[in-house]
């Protein structure tokens, strides 16, 4: 089964700023059992953004009140999904940084000042 979903950053700051995402998927069982996250794929969008570190990269400067390309169109739930995922919850928590993009780099990848977190 896919569902639709759309997630898209926004500048709501005075300045131009790169951007990087992180993206965790989760699943809550109802029953006993380690859930397989794995079994959930999302439609990423590779020619807007890289992965590097664990953070997906947004590739260019978002102007302030611009809105990036999304990172991912759709949410996939793998047919092997057994039994034990009846009633199952799974989230995707995005979670989205930006710098400034003066006088820091030529991209997101290169610029300076990303929280550690």
């Amino acid at each position: 089964m896919t569902v639709t979903k759309i997630a898209e950053i926004k500048n709501t700051g005075a300045s131009d700023a790169w951007i990087r995402v992180k993206v965790d998927k989760n699943i809550q069982l109802q029953g006993e059992g380690e859930p397989n996250t794995d079994l959930v794929e999302l439609a990423l969008n590779t020619t807007d953004w890289a992965e590097k570190d664990g953070y997906y990269y947004y590739n260019n400067a978002l102007k302030p009140g611009e809105v990036t390309e999304p990172i991912f169109t759709a949410v996939t739930f793998d047919a092997a999904m057994g039994n034990e995922y009846q009633n199952a919850t799974a989230t995707v928590d995005v979670s989205a940084q930006a710098v400034q993009t003066a006088n820091n780099g030529a991209s997101a990848m290169t610029a300076n000042g990303w929280p550690n977190s």
